[in-house]
């Protein structure tokens, strides 16, 4: 494929655009930034729409010639695109895949993660033109039946699951009930670790312009809302808050990190349980996807009046401390306890006192199996920054898998 510099197109932010007021936002608004910068990070779709196989307008000759501009024109005014979307096309047969690299020219690191696909999403021509709204995750082929159907591995087994929605079934593939992966946070080696966590199906639950003020399950919070994580109180009174004033549809998750010998540390700030915040333990803020793609940090560092802000290995502007409205703080997270280098499993069916949150599973299926957790996916990226090292430059860049599992109930029970 070509380069595409001399034909790029700007990203839009058509999908936020409009007003955001006191009533409430209006438009595509959601009360977040409106500007391009919005789209500076994120994840993006890749969208099979066809694949190219006729010549009758010479589309097959101008691919093999690299010849983008005959390409682009077909969808010019009086483009032969403009006028069938679908010529010299047939129907999406799959295989596509890809990988992604991000470098850090300043730090002199880079890490590369594969993409991941979906395989027998759509099986008839969806072709559109630069910059349509279509296709997206909610253009899935159905059934005969006019369900769609999703494959997911379930202790080891494989179940088809049908829905009446085609984003819930794109949602039961990335369902998880816990994430699990390892992190590195040695100031002596320069080691800092981000999580990306990234929830592709979320906008359709919690976006104020599809859904209204109320999220749809499996998530809680519309995004037209403020962020307030939890609270520490001493007798009843509130000493420390975490919290924004940008909006956030935020999911208050239990985690437990580990040693390397297997040695647990509850991730959580602790508060006396005083009147003013009943709950013996509140969300640890670094560790609370808030956004589609959600960046989770393991290393803080001191902040004005002694709070400990988030510090992100890739430089992200997605940790919650970076809300230009008010910077979440804290005195304590349990970030700090964390030794040098472990793992962390995250609870995202369960609050911190250990009890099913009922809202947090997906719709149940034709068949009436319930998946428990959020649709997430989600990778480890390390970074290791020494600068001069005995005359060798020493920084390095890596990613990894952060695992997930799914839990599966029907009538009551586990799913058989």
């Amino acid at each position: 494929m070509p380069a595409l510099a001399t034909h790029a197109i700007d990203f839009r932010t058509a999908s936020y655009a409009g007003e955001n007021t006191t009533a409430g936002p209006s438009g595509n608004a959601d009360g977040g930034p409106q500007t391009a910068d919005r789209t500076r990070e994120g994840h993006f779709d890749v969208f099979e729409m066809g694949e190219v196989t006729g010549n009758q307008h010479g589309s097959a000759d101008a691919i093999a010639a690299g010849d983008c501009a005959a390409i682009a024109s077909a969808w010019s005014g009086g483009g032969y695109w403009r006028a069938d979307a679908g010529a010299d096309l047939t129907p999406p047969t799959g295989g596509v895949y890809g990988a992604e690299y991000v470098i850090d020219v300043a730090r002199g690191t880079m890490f590369g993660v594969d993409a991941l696909a979906i395989d027998g999403f759509r099986s008839a021509i969806l072709h559109t033109a630069p910059g349509a709204a279509a296709p997206d995750l909610d253009s899935a082929s159905a059934q005969a039946n006019g369900r769609y159907a999703a494959q997911v591995a379930v202790d080891g087994a494989l179940r088809t699951l049908e829905y009446a929605d085609p984003v819930d079934a794109v949602s039961a593939l990335f369902m998880a009930t816990t994430l699990e992966g390892s992190y590195a946070r040695s100031p002596a080696l320069g080691a800092r670790t981000d999580w990306i966590v990234t929830a592709p199906t979320k906008r359709w639950y919690v976006d104020p312009a599809r859904v209204g003020d109320l999220a749809k399950a499996p998530f809680e919070t519309s995004f037209v809302h403020s962020y307030t994580s939890g609270q520490m109180t001493s007798g009843g009174v509130v000493t420390e808050r975490w919290a924004s004033s940008y909006p956030y549809a935020c999911t208050t998750v239990g985690a437990v990190g580990h040693a390397r010998d297997g040695s647990a540390v509850p991730l959580a700030a602790v508060n006396s349980g005083g009147g003013a915040d009943a709950a013996g333990r509140a969300a640890n803020p670094a560790l609370t996807p808030c956004l589609e793609t959600s960046v989770l940090t393991f290393e803080t560092s001191a902040g004005a009046g002694d709070i400990e802000l988030p510090v992100s290995a890739t430089g992200s502007c997605l940790t919650n401390a970076t809300d230009p409205g008010a910077h979440v703080s804290r005195n304590f997270s349990g970030i700090e306890l964390l030794p040098e280098a472990g793992s962390v499993s995250i609870d995202l069916a369960h609050d911190m006192t250990g009890a099913a949150v009922p809202s947090r599973a997906l719709a149940a299926a034709a068949n009436g199996d319930v998946l428990a957790g959020l649709p997430v996916l989600a990778f480890a990226t390390t970074t290791w920054v020494n600068g001069n090292a005995a005359g060798v430059l020493a920084n390095y860049g890596a990613s990894a898998a952060v695992r997930s599992r799914v839990a599966c109930t029907n009538a009551g029970g586990p799913c058989r």
